[in-house]
């Protein structure tokens, strides 16, 4: 508990004070750009934001910035989240079936075959 509220509050002064003088200021903020949001989502996110002590604007001019470094979105999208669960329950199937090997679970080729008429 002690080291979780340590770490949390240099967390918080390195966010407050490197990050901003070292990324947040040394672009110059000239374009403001309007967007329709939900307005429940943006409440939680302010909410969200507020609790890690960073600006709306701050936060978005983050995202911005790590498309632009990493040429990449800084998220993961629905597709990909969906195909990580895909995978991550391929896998998990997999993994049952090889321990099912190894445990000696398993049935002849033909008595499958039969099964499924082939």
């Amino acid at each position: 508990m002690i080291l979780d509220s340590f770490l949390s509050k240099c967390y918080h002064y390195v966010i407050h004070n490197v990050s901003k003088e070292n990324a947040m200021t040394t672009l110059m903020r000239d374009r403001q750009y309007n967007f329709r949001v939900n307005a429940d989502m943006l409440n939680q996110a302010k909410e969200i934001l507020e609790e890690k002590h960073i600006s709306l604007p701050d936060a978005l001019n983050l995202f911005v910035e790590q498309v632009v470094v990493t040429r990449d979105l800084p998220i993961k999208t629905p597709e990909q989240v969906q195909a990580e669960a895909f995978l991550n329950e391929l896998i998990s199937e997999l993994d049952e079936g090889y321990q099912d090997v190894l445990n000696g679970n398993t049935k002849p080729a033909s008595e499958v075959f039969a099964k499924y008429g082939l």
